[in-house]
């Protein structure tokens, strides 16, 4: 799900038909539909960051041209937009018209054994917005797309079998991991650190948080960061969990940027002198990110005394 700036738009879309569009920004993706899809999706981001009714929309209208032409993802973006009323006010009939088209090119794209497509059609079976929910069938179209290597089917049934079979459900989680899912590698970390398949295995996590960072999961380096910081199964190392904390902020991760924060503010660590600048910086790029304890710890920083 994207966290877009509700209310922005109107419903106007692009008109497109079998060969074009009415998009400009068709030209910097070479009007192919895949690379105008991931040109849709970082316009979202930027809406997302800047609150940029323009970014939103050409967002949508790419997405318009790529569903167009076949692309299942661009036409469940479409969809999650209208269903959470990311243009506006939410349409259930727009919503369910792309989630159709999606899983239309979902089925054909699973029976041709492609295993993102199998995942997908069978996260629908599952959620039941479209196709009539069934568990059995969802978890079958699943089991197949994890069987062929698509990490996000790993995990999706990693996480449904979390209560019924937790050992199966870890080693799911461990193989999405292991094809590079960084949500993977963290769920995994987190299956161990808190019990989920036995006694707590700080060790074991510690292993699986190192895998995420090193997919680029800023969660999963912030979670390595803390155990460096006091020394928690790792030898301590202020200088390591500093790289660790930054590498979390940079990849967006607000609680990274927090924690850089928070140590810079007490300045209780030999790395982490106490540094009024680099406080505020921080704080402010974690309230950037939605941080609302950020926000208000630069407001108490920085106001009168």
């Amino acid at each position: 799900m994207f966290v877009f700036w509700m209310g922005l738009l109107g419903t106007a879309e692009a008109k497109c038909t079998d060969k074009k569009c009415d998009v400009p920004e068709l030209e910097e993706c070479n009007s192919d539909p895949k690379e105008c899809r991931e040109l849709g999706i970082q316009y979202a981001d930027e809406a997302s960051k800047n609150n940029a009714r323009e970014d939103l929309e050409m967002a949508r209208n790419l997405w318009v041209y790529s569903c167009s032409q076949e692309d299942s993802v661009a036409c469940q973006r479409l969809s999650d937009l209208y269903l959470y009323g990311y243009l506006g006010k939410p349409s259930k009939s727009k919503a369910k018209k792309y989630a159709g088209k999606a899983i239309d090119l979902h089925q054909k794209g699973c029976q041709q054994e492609n295993p993102e497509d199998c995942t997908n059609l069978g996260i629908e079976y599952l959620w039941g917005f479209v196709l009539k929910q069934d568990r059995m069938k969802g978890v079958e179209l699943l089991t197949k797309g994890c069987d062929g290597a698509d990490p996000i089917g790993c995990l999706s049934l990693g996480k449904l079998y979390a209560d019924d079979n937790p050992s199966k459900a870890v080693a799911l989680l461990e193989r999405s991991c292991e094809l590079q899912l960084g949500e993977g590698c963290l769920e995994s970390a987190y299956a161990h650190e808190y019990s989920s398949v036995g006694n707590t295995n700080i060790a074991e996590a510690i292993k699986w948080y190192q895998k995420g960072c090193d997919t680029g999961n800023g969660t999963s380096c912030n979670n390595l960061a803390t155990k460096y910081l006091v020394g928690i199964v790792v030898p301590k190392d202020e200088l390591k969990a500093l790289e660790l904390f930054e590498k979390s902020c940079t990849l967006q991760e607000s609680i990274g940027c927090f924690n850089l924060a928070s140590n810079y503010e007490e300045g209780k660590q030999g790395v982490f002198e106490k540094d009024f600048t680099k406080s505020i910086y921080f704080y402010q790029k974690a309230c950037e990110l939605d941080d609302f304890t950020a926000c208000q710890k630069i407001k108490q920083l920085t106001q009168s005394p």
